[in-house]
């Protein structure tokens, strides 16, 4: 664990790399330092890390303490100061965006191998289970990636997740090859 008390909650698709001296953590897009985007700098806190090689931004959920979020390479003066229940979001040109008072359920869910959504699109769904279960996740028709599901459901398999995630919107998930198709 980093120093300070910081815990880096890790889920698949990202690379993080921690600078005990500096006390920052970065997240890397590939193994290839030069692909590093985004600094984090961790000031005795408690959070979430989330970005992915097929995202151009990062979010930052942080439950306790502290985090300074910046553009690798930007001055230290230029980083956003996140606190309890802050949501950051840095994007691929270095803006950042914050949330302040958001629910902790949804964003620390998986550090508890559960699935929390509410009224969530598909869209955004989907991805969190594919990438969890290491599948490929289709739909027969774009148009239901606009449909919304709210469920709270252990992350224990993946046919009973996608069946919390297809019963209450009347559709059925089907194994098609190597991929799960929702129709």
């Amino acid at each position: 664990m980093p120093p300070g008390g910081a815990t880096i909650p890790q889920d698949s698709g990202r690379d993080i790399a921690y600078c005990r001296a500096a006390r920052r953590v970065r997240a890397i897009h590939g193994r290839r330092p030069a692909r590093l985007y985004r600094e984090l700098q961790h000031l005795g806190t408690r959070f979430t890390v989330r970005a992915y090689r097929d995202e151009a931004r990062v979010q930052v959920f942080v439950a306790a303490g502290k985090v300074a979020l910046r553009a690798v390479g930007s001055p230290e003066s230029s980083g956003t100061v996140l606190g309890p229940r802050d949501l950051g979001v840095l994007d691929s040109i270095g803006r950042t965006t914050v949330r302040n008072g958001v629910d902790s359920t949804s964003h620390l869910a998986w550090t508890r191998d559960r699935f929390v959504f509410n009224n969530a699109p598909l869209a955004d769904v989907l991805p969190e289970i594919a990438r969890w279960f290491d599948v490929n996740i289709d739909v027969a028709d774009n148009e239901l990636l606009k449909r919304r599901v709210t469920l709270n459901v252990p992350a224990r398999s993946l046919a009973d997740v996608l069946a919390a995630v297809t019963t209450p919107l009347r559709l059925r998930s089907a194994k098609r090859g190597s991929q799960f198709v929702i129709e």
